[in-house]
């Protein structure tokens, strides 16, 4: 690691060395260009090609897409303003301020990312429904269904992730023009709007186009709370999954492209500048301050945690609401029966997800950090594209290109639907870890006779242990909760089991969903756990 930091701080502002391109990094490159062709382009091209048959001027009269389009659009900009404004709150209470226990709160505001989206709705239903907990417990009129539900539920599903980004955003910010502001004797709030907001203007902008775009796109709380209102995602899955209209999903697909691509163009501009021997924030107790803090991360945790609660409370429950008695009967019947099954195929697709999209990302990063030409940086280009493809179009194209092939509907194409769908976040770790160590590297090692692939693999992967383990950690993770990115592709014998909670759910079958939620969230926490002992394990 030492000579990982050295060896940046001594070249970090030289060009990188020219250098002949290996052989296993040439073979590498045009193994996964021809994979990204096979599995990116040709399935978009597909998808794009049945825009010719689609009528696209009676589907955009419709009153129905209408009222879908206007739903999706203004339930997706009460959440941005939701959970933006939230994720910066819950960002300043853990940078800001000295409150106690920051890793358990870290990880309890994270915890909704380890669920589907259609959990959320499922919890959303068990406790504002109808028959739900705090429904029955205030009297309340139990009206979820409909905007109001779609906009709570997506903000649970939005907000940890927008948080993650403003957390470390807020956490590089530089405390010395902090300082020098405070010598003046300008007070916090000016100190906060002059200088934190303009430091996080980008990433404020990066984090609305991540929430607009997942909000968009999500189709599982819509299906679970919207009741009468539908969004596009709901139309597209009805028009494809439904009626199999390849051609009018097709149009949504792309509608659906739209604000996912201005979310990547809008991330691709976020380059941080970075202060060299930049100070942190020193830790100052005040007492006043941070007894807020905590009662304000604990009404959050509140929030974003109950729905969990909801529904691992009503999976020991025998019939709720008629019978509330303590029983044990659908975990041993989702044990047996369907849930064994759709553990096994979400297990199975998330590591094979987790290990092929690794590796890939492993390769494509050393190459286009590590070495010069077209091929390498068409890769790096082809790796930050795929951010702008959402999984419901991922999904839909991949249906459209191999229906008729005899690999549809298999574990393995799930598996690199989801690699492909998740790869930029790993690649950037890689990259970026890749791009710290010493630009002569390879000059040297050439001049010692040490072989290029001997030298990636004894030394530089090594030295980049903790990256690769939280790649394997998520593109497991986030390959057990997607829907989007399988739900075309699935059969009825492999389905995993975040497909299932909605197949439950349109049963009415609320104890088996909560029973399926609640083993996918056991499943990623315990990844999670042991991934990140590993990790600290070796420091």
């Amino acid at each position: 690691m030492r000579a990982r930091e050295n060896g940046a701080a001594a070249s970090a502002n030289l060009p990188l060395a020219p250098q002949k391109m290996p052989v296993f990094v040439k073979n590498s490159l045009a193994l996964l260009l021809v994979l990204f062709g096979c599995f990116v382009i040709y399935p978009l091209l597909c998808m794009f090609s049945m825009l010719r048959r689609a009528d696209i001027a009676s589907m955009v009269q419709s009153g129905s897409f209408r009222r879908a389009l206007s739903a999706t659009l203004l339930s997706a900009v009460m959440v941005t303003v939701f959970s933006v404004a939230a994720a910066l709150l819950m960002a300043f209470l853990l940078c800001r301020t000295s409150v106690k226990g920051r890793k358990l709160w870290m990880t309890l505001f994270l915890m909704p990312m380890l669920i589907p989206s259609v959990s959320h709705g499922t919890g959303l239903v068990l406790l504002l429904g109808n028959n739900g907990i705090v429904t029955k417990l205030l009297h309340l009129p139990g009206n979820i269904y409909g905007m109001q539900g779609i906009v709570l539920g997506q903000f649970l599903y939005t907000a940890p992730a927008a948080f993650l980004l403003l957390y470390h955003a807020l956490e590089e910010e530089n405390y010395t023009p902090h300082e020098a502001a405070m010598v003046l004797g300008i007070p916090k709030a000016q100190r906060f709007r002059a200088i934190t907001l303009p430091y996080m203007r980008r990433d404020l902008i990066a984090a609305a186009f991540l929430v607009f775009s997942m909000s968009v796109t999500d189709y599982g709380i819509p299906l679970s709370v919207g009741g009468k209102t539908e969004t596009l995602a709901v139309v597209m899955y009805q028009k494809v999954a439904g009626r199999l209209q390849f051609d009018k999903g097709s149009f949504i697909g792309l509608l659906l492209l739209l604000p996912a691509v201005l979310s990547f163009l809008a991330d691709s501009r976020r380059n941080r500048r970075v202060v060299p021997h930049s100070i942190r924030f020193p830790e100052v107790k005040e007492t006043v301050r941070d007894s807020l803090a905590f009662a304000g991360c604990l009404l959050i945790t509140a929030v974003l945690v109950m729905p969990i609660l909801a529904f691992t409370t009503v999976m020991f429950m025998e019939d709720y609401p008629r019978s509330l008695a303590f029983t044990t009967a659908h975990l041993s019947q989702m044990w047996s029966g369907k849930g064994l099954a759709g553990l096994r195929s979400s297990a199975f697709m998330a590591a094979g997800g987790a290990f092929f999209g690794t590796a890939a990302a492993v390769f494509a990063a050393y190459a286009a950090s590590r070495t010069e030409g077209v091929l390498s940086r068409g890769m790096h280009m082809l790796s930050l594209m795929v951010l702008s493809v959402p999984g419901l179009v991922l999904g839909l194209s991949y249906a459209m290109a191999f229906r008729t092939m005899p690999f549809y509907g298999t574990i393995g194409l799930m598996a690199i639907s989801c690699s492909i769908h998740f790869f930029t976040t790993p690649y950037l770790m890689l990259y970026q870890a890749f791009s710290r160590f010493d630009r002569d590297l390879e000059a040297t090692g050439r001049l010692l006779g040490i072989p290029p692939f001997r030298l990636f693999t004894d030394v530089m992967l090594p030295q980049c242990r903790g990256e690769l383990l939280d790649m394997l950690s998520f593109f497991f993770v986030n390959s057990m909760v997607t829907i989007s990115a399988v739900v075309f592709l699935a059969k009825a014998q492999n389905r995993p089991l975040s497909l299932l909670i909605t197949q439950y759910n349109d049963q009415l079958n609320l104890e088996g969903a909560a029973v399926l939620s609640f083993l996918i969230l056991a499943v990623n926490f315990t990844v999670r756990t042991v991934l990140l002992g590993m990790r600290k394990g070796r420091r």
